[in-house]
């Protein structure tokens, strides 16, 4: 028996298990039906999620088996978790890591496994759901695409279990800070901030409802889902026969792994498209074609469809559009709600830098380039909010600092952008960045963050340079007779439950106290926003 070496990042991985708190817990539904699914689609006898500790695999869902777990040494799946694929052992009795293995001389007699690593969205392999039996097997490519898919949902569980938790954290953290602001309000000085304290109050409320009420929604959309899942699927694989399941597989996979936007006037001509390729089933079926033609292109299934109907029949393969909707909506409901749990955060960071109880003090270096990529991955502007992005930048730039501020620093400015092009025809946001031995001259002639502040000049030197960030869009623009006030606290030029007024004031609070400054010009259609960053001895 040869048993696994350990993974290169072994001990971040086991950290990353850890974080999801979810060994030794109880059995959950929504693991163990995806467990049945996978023994079914599969047509396999076991089917375990398997989760790789230090010392022992721990299952937090089976079927077929007794037990809670076995030592790490044994564990099949302690092989599967040290590659990004599907691993499949079609007769154990005749690899030489296995042949000689317990689990496959002892009681339980494994001859197949196949296992999809359980992989983090940050690149970590948990464990794996994995189907066993015990006689050699070999998958079909489909019953291969179905299991990945389902590992996928497994894993989509563990991410929504995590950033539930995250939320409930974040909230008590809410309330702390809510608590810590009544507190400080009567010991605020700056008339600014005690004339705005009514705006703050309708504002916050606001601002931590809607989220709240986006995951609310959506967690009862993927509850929703998970019984459909549990109650229709099964029923509905009950009734395709051999050939009809693959289809079934191949429309669930494409259309979850479809990540392709259209604009209102592509999704018009694709739906022609469509009704066209429909149109030779007019006369062959009571139902209306135009319904499914709206189907196949919400669930985005690529052409051709025909196929799919000579497979299924019109009836079934309008079933199938209805079911493969099942996963696509629930994937479409975990964006929402991470989208959400973001927006908490950085309303509980505003407000915690703005009572002056931001905890993070420790200097890191941070490749500023990919901090600004990843904000951009995080609001997913491109796909979500449909914005181009033109990046004038090549150079890997490396800059000491808080991280965390900075990093908030570029997640208010990308998000307020997004904000000021909801009904702009033309949505763009080019970022800059370069190094600069000086700021340039024209700067001087711009509104800035320490504009006003008699202790300090809006002048700022740095005999190592400066790092230039900036952020342009074709959005509403600021009003030049409220330009003046853009970094005042509570001061903002959004509705009601768009904002509170401190993305600003913060961000030029971070930039202003490593020595940096924000200038900004905007006019209707163009708002440019340039941070210099001094360079550091």
């Amino acid at each position: 028996m040869i048993s696994a070496k350990l993974p290169e990042n072994e001990i971040e991985r086991l950290k990353a298990l850890e974080r999801y708190d979810i060994l030794d817990t109880n059995a959950e539904a929504d693991f163990d039906e995806l467990v049945k699914l996978a023994s079914q689609i599969c047509d396999t006898p076991i089917s375990l999620v398997s989760l790789i500790d230090s010392t022992r695999q721990w299952f937090k869902a089976k079927i077929g088996i007794e037990s809670n777990e076995t030592s790490r040494e044994v564990a099949f799946c302690a092989h599967g978790i040290l590659k990004n694929e599907l691993m499949e052992i079609n007769d154990a009795t005749q690899d030489n890591r296995f042949y000689d293995n317990p689990l496959v001389t002892g009681d339980l007699g494994i001859k197949f496994y196949a296992g999809m690593p359980l992989t983090t969205s940050d690149g970590f392999n948990l464990g794996t759901l994995c189907v066993i039996d015990t006689k050699p097997k070999v998958l079909s490519d489909y019953q291969k695409e179905a299991l990945k898919t389902l590992g996928k949902q497994v894993i989509a569980q563990l991410e929504l279990r995590y950033k539930l938790h995250l939320l409930s954290t974040k909230q008590n953290e809410l309330e702390d800070t809510i608590e810590t602001l009544n507190e400080t309000r009567n010991r605020l000085i700056e008339t600014e901030r005690v004339a705005s304290l009514g705006q703050l109050v309708a504002g916050l409320a606001h601002e931590i409802n809607n989220p709240i009420s986006v995951i609310k929604a959506n967690v009862q959309i993927i509850n929703e889902r998970i019984y459909d899942i549990i109650e229709h699927i099964p029923k509905f694989l009950e009734t395709l026969e051999r050939e009809e399941k693959s289809s079934f597989y191949e429309i669930i996979t494409t259309s979850v792994k479809n990540n392709e936007v259209l604009s209102t006037k592509e999704e018009r001509e694709r739906k022609k498209i469509i009704s066209k390729e429909l149109e030779e089933y007019e006369n062959k079926t009571n139902l209306s074609l135009e319904l499914i033609a709206d189907s196949i292109l919400r669930i985005k299934l690529k052409p051709p469809y025909k196929k799919y109907i000579d497979v299924f029949g019109m009836e079934k393969f309008n079933k199938s559009l209805e079911m493969a909707n099942i996963f696509v909506s629930k994937k479409n409901s975990i964006f929402n709600v991470n989208f959400a749990i973001n927006r908490v955060s950085r309303i509980i960071f505003s407000l915690r830098t703005y009572l002056d109880t931001v905890t993070y003090q420790k200097l890191k270096t941070i490749n500023i380039n990919d901090e600004i990529e990843k904000s951009l991955i995080l609001y997913d502007v491109t796909k979500n909010f449909k914005i181009e992005i033109n990046r004038n930048y090549i150079d890997e730039i490396n800059y000491t600092c808080i991280s965390e501020n900075l990093i908030q620093v570029f997640n208010n400015f990308i998000f307020n952008s997004i904000q000021s092009m909801y009904e702009s025809k033309e949505k763009k946001i080019t970022i800059t960045i370069q190094k600069v031995k000086e700021i340039p001259i024209k700067y001087n002639k711009l509104k800035n963050s320490r504009e006003d502040k008699d202790e300090i000049s809006n002048q700022i030197d740095s005999n190592n340079g400066f790092i230039l960030v900036e952020f342009t869009d074709t959005g509403i623009g600021i009003p030049m007779n409220l330009q003046d006030r853009v970094f005042t606290a509570f001061f903002t030029t959004k509705k009601l439950g768009e904002g509170i007024g401190l993305g600003l004031y913060v961000s030029q609070k971070i930039i202003n106290e490593i020595g940096g400054n924000i200038y900004f010009e905007s006019r209707e259609g163009f708002t440019c926003f340039s941070i210099f960053l001094p360079i550091l001895d």
